[in-house]
């Protein structure tokens, strides 16, 4: 049986077969495509890099409180402390070594709580308190440096920790609690400096560090609780003043943790604990108000450290620690894009007498998630992680990142666009880090049809021509163009691209092909030198070599069967001759199934006795015959 799943008259011919073997009419861009049911869509993340993982603080000064954050090009920053003062070291795109580390507070007072956001052109900005002020620092896209840091609260007071985030724009809104007054400042899309501090909540006997996430079209929303209600203030874009404060959970019971992430489209999710069960609200895209709690973890477990991330498409998973009473376990609830509800809990990090905690969730562009944590291995804690793919339902298995001998902690995770994942943690300390990426997928063209023509790639690496095929990185989006040789005109797209536009753009998130159609054109005719001249008729052009894909082996079978790519205005004939004897093949018309996609063929079957046989196909346009495209093969029984 050839390698091809048919589908004909309703029924799934070949089911067993795995693989859909297409070749073009053209030998130099054979094309092969490999379709495995029930995978995911995406490629799984390759070998966590360097190993063992690379250090990024000196030896011997403490260091802790590590954080990182992405660009959209990749370009990863990690900020820590290192005997009270804050440094960072950066990444650039494309690199494989973190820069030295550089200090950004000022020494002589001691600095805390340090946290990073990039924003999509690469500028990052660092904040912390020192001396009970609220600082930052911001490197401008492109530049080597970070800038003095700025006050941006006032002295005096009580301060707990910042947070930052940044819109796709640039906007950049910082927030943090004075006195047991929610505050923020911002600097809009453009600006140079921060606005001046605004109070965002009223005041409370006690109010716990706030959180803040922006959205892609620069709101940014604020949550924090205030006598155990959950409450946030919205800024939208262009904006440096908040709304009202609005509650969000319901009153009763003791609240706290709250964390907040936003989707592409600024669906916006917050998760907080009540009474240790890890809850959940959502203000859907262009609401204003959000819905009613949901409940996400079990009743009847105790949940701590709760923390949430966000897809593009809106799918949202929420991660926390279990406690079962005889251990601390890693959980994760995820709910799919556009759906109202949770699904059940997943275990992470094993049942088992092990414990695990601080949990840290981040998502990629295209949805695949990863969540890390610290695990005591009964000697040491050993920072884990485990990834989902996108379009995966599960996790996978637990991977082992810090070496063991040494406690590992404080596991801060990021996803850069394309899918590669950065987990920073302490290790004896010592800031360090790794970083997984998802291998290339290769994309595969071909040429069919009577005519001729290119198809190249934006970027470079596609030139068919010669070049057919090449790899490309994860989610990279690839813009295929057909062109026609003189004499050809290019008719039609098929697989991953279809149409008849020349050009077409390709996301590569697995192994993909497509087959450009050219089509000879006619020669205009040259008129006679009669007086009374008579048109010549419009020659009709031979048929080209079909595209046929044969059987590979002729062992076992005496029928064999060709799958033809048919064209139309072209019929096809199977013969085979062995010596004087000749039988013909009897064809008819099948649909294969690849993926999605659903293609026409022309099937022809002959059965034959033993003998060496040559069967051909004869295509024949008008009556007349084209290219024949023929094989040889020897029935044995």
């Amino acid at each position: 049986m050839i390698g091809v799943a048919v589908t004909h008259a309703g029924r799934v011919v070949g089911a067993r077969l795995r693989r859909v073997i297409l070749v073009s009419a053209l030998g130099a861009c054979a094309l092969v495509a490999l379709v495995a049911p029930g995978s995911a869509i995406a490629s799984a993340l390759g070998p966590w890099l360097p190993s063992p993982p690379a250090d990024l603080s000196a030896a011997g000064p403490n260091a802790s409180h590590p954080h990182v954050a992405v660009a959209a090009d990749g370009a990863t920053t990690i900020t820590w402390l290192s005997n009270n003062i804050v440094q960072a070291a950066t990444r650039a795109a494309g690199a494989r070594t973190f820069s030295p580390a550089v200090a950004l507070s000022a020494p002589g007072q001691d600095a805390s709580d340090p946290q990073v956001a990039v924003a999509a052109d690469g500028a990052t900005t660092i904040t912390w308190v020192r001396n009970n002020v609220v600082q930052a620092a911001t490197r401008a896209a492109g530049a080597p440096f970070f800038f003095i840091a700025v006050d941006l609260s006032a002295a005096g007071g009580t301060i707990t920790a910042p947070q930052v985030a940044v819109a796709a724009d640039g906007a950049t809104t910082i927030t943090w609690s004075r006195n047991n007054i929610v505050q923020a400042a911002t600097r809009t899309a453009g600006a140079t400096t921060f606005s001046t501090a605004v109070d965002i909540s009223a005041p409370a006997a006690s109010l716990p560090a706030p959180q803040v996430a922006a959205a892609a079209d620069g709101a940014r929303t604020i949550t924090w609780v205030r006598n155990n209600i959950v409450q946030a203030a919205t800024s939208p874009a262009g904006a440096t003043t908040f709304s009202i404060a609005v509650d969000i959970s319901a009153p009763g019971g003791s609240l706290a943790a709250p964390q907040v992430a936003v989707a592409a489209d600024g669906a916006t999710t917050i998760t907080w604990l009540r009474d240790n069960i890890v809850q959940a609200a959502t203000r859907v895209a262009g609401a204003t108000t959000f819905g009613r709690e949901v409940a996400v973890s079990a009743a009847d477990q105790i949940a701590t450290d709760p923390h949430v991330a966000v897809a593009a498409d809106g799918a949202t998973s929420i991660t926390w620690v279990r406690d079962t009473y005889n251990s601390f376990n890693i959980q994760v609830a995820t709910r799919a894009a556009g759906a109202t509800t949770f699904n059940a809990p997943e275990n992470l990090s094993g049942i088992g007498l092990e414990n695990a905690y601080a949990p840290q969730v981040a998502v990629a562009a295209d949805g695949a998630t990863a969540i890390t944590w610290q695990r005591t291995n009964n000697a040491n804690f050993i920072v884990q992680t485990a990834t989902r793919a996108a379009g995966a339902a599960t996790f996978s298995a637990t991977v082992d990142l810090s070496a063991v001998g040494q406690d590992a902690s404080s596991p801060q995770v990021a996803v850069a666009a394309d899918g590669a994942t950065t987990i920073t943690w302490v290790r004896n300390n010592i800031v360090q880090a790794a970083t997984a990426t998802p291998p290339p997928s290769r994309l595969t063209v071909a040429k069919a049809g009577s005519g001729s023509g290119t198809v190249t790639s934006s970027p470079a690496g596609i030139d068919c021509g010669t070049v057919c095929s090449a790899e490309f990185t994860n989610l990279k989006r690839v813009t295929l163009t057909a062109a026609a040789a003189n004499g050809s005109t290019f008719t039609d797209w098929i697989g991953v691209c279809s149409g008849s536009a020349a050009t077409c753009t390709v996301t590569m998130n697995e192994a993909r092909w497509a087959i450009a159609t050219f089509t000879a054109t006619a020669p205009t005719p040259t008129p006679s030198p009669t007086p009374s001249p008579t048109p010549s008729p419009t020659p009709t052009p031979k048929a080209a070599k079909p595209a046929v894909t044969w059987p590979s082996s002729s062992k076992g079978k005496r029928a064999l069967t060709a799958l033809i790519t048919p064209i139309p205005g072209v019929t096809y004939t199977l013969t085979a001759r062995s010596g004087r004897t000749t039988k013909n093949g009897t064809c008819k018309n099948v649909t294969i199934k690849q993926g999605k996609n659903r293609l026409a063929r022309r099937a022809c079957t002959v059965k034959l006795r033993k003998g060496k046989w040559l069967v051909s196909i004869t295509p024949k346009r008008q009556g007349i015959a084209g290219v024949v495209n023929s094989k040889t093969y020897t029935i044995k029984n």
